[in-house]
């Protein structure tokens, strides 16, 4: 246990700068953009809500007089819209760790220091996928979360000064000790769901010689091509993309009965119970033994 942790706090300090500021960053940007919305609007801006010209105080007033469940819908959506640029940019991060983590070791020969150490390769690799698939994730998750909150402290103070009941029309619409769980199952699931594509990333990171992402794209690239030429089949292709559409990608689908958050919540659901999921994950199993493989035959670049 010892070893895990003292692994994983070597991948996040190593990696501090993507793993903690980017998000930290992110949300900053967010609620400054929020702060600027609500003093233009508040001084001297004009919002157009079913052809009528609104100032903020109006759109404040219009939306209060809207019923419960209308304002939850509209409340709980803007939630969800503020977690989304956290999920995207996480995904990059992601992506952009898992493609050099174990490349950027033998590049810069860092590899043969940590050789001399008494770890073992795959607890090594395991340790960095971890970090790919949970530490990164959970850090974004909570950002997003913190975010949220201020942003509902922000539209607590803007009712307030509107006198419009602030628990009625802010917290009670939002319900964060439902979203919060909700968008933490769909998380976790999405990751989940992107495990073989970190799981290729850090095969590629293993074997590449030099360029490992312009590889790791290239490769399904030309296959899913060849397919198509050759074959006159789509099957690659549409794995590919059916791979990036994790349970957040229907997140504002919400026909019929149920909320946004309902929808978000069965989606992961339904893909937690899926045969690609299992699949993607002994694909991702498979590419990390091969990762292990290469790592400890591997030298330096």
């Amino acid at each position: 246990m010892n070893t895990a942790t003292t692994l994983l706090k070597r991948e996040f300090w190593e990696h501090k700068g993507g793993f903690f500021w980017t998000p930290i960053a992110l949300g900053g940007f967010l609620l400054l953009m929020t702060v600027i919305a609500l003093t233009t609007g508040r001084l001297h801006g004009t919002i157009r809500v079913d052809e009528h010209a609104l100032n903020f105080g109006d759109l404040i007033q219009h939306l209060a007089n809207q019923p419960f469940a209308d304002k939850a819908e509209h409340v709980q959506t803007v939630l969800m819209g503020l977690s989304m640029p956290f999920h995207i940019a996480v995904f990059f991060v992601i992506c952009f760790y898992a493609v050099g983590c174990l490349y950027d070791e033998r590049k810069d020969r860092s590899i043969l220091f940590w050789r001399s150490l008494p770890v073992s390769d795959s607890k090594t690799v395991l340790a960095k996928f971890a970090t790919a698939l949970l530490v990164a994730p959970a850090l974004a998750l909570a950002a997003s979360f913190a975010t949220q909150f201020l942003w509902l402290l922000l539209m607590s103070m803007a009712a307030f000064g509107h006198d419009i009941p602030v628990w009625e029309n802010v917290w009670a619409t939002s319900a964060p000790w439902s979203l919060w769980p909700s968008l933490t199952l769909a998380t976790a699931i999405d990751m989940l769901w992107l495990a073989p594509l970190i799981g290729w990333l850090f095969l590629v990171s293993a074997y590449a010689k030099k360029a490992p992402l312009l590889m790791a794209v290239l490769i399904p690239l030309l296959l899913a091509w060849a397919e198509s030429m050759f074959l006159h089949s789509h099957v690659l292709f549409g794995l590919l993309r059916e791979r990036f559409e994790g349970p957040l990608a229907d997140i504002f689908e919400h026909r019929g009965e149920g909320s946004v958050l309902s929808a978000s919540t069965n989606r992961a659901l339904e893909l937690f119970a899926s045969n690609s999921l299992w699949a993607g994950l002994v694909f991702a199993a498979l590419c990390l033994a091969g990762a292990i493989w290469l790592r400890r035959r591997s030298g330096e670049v």
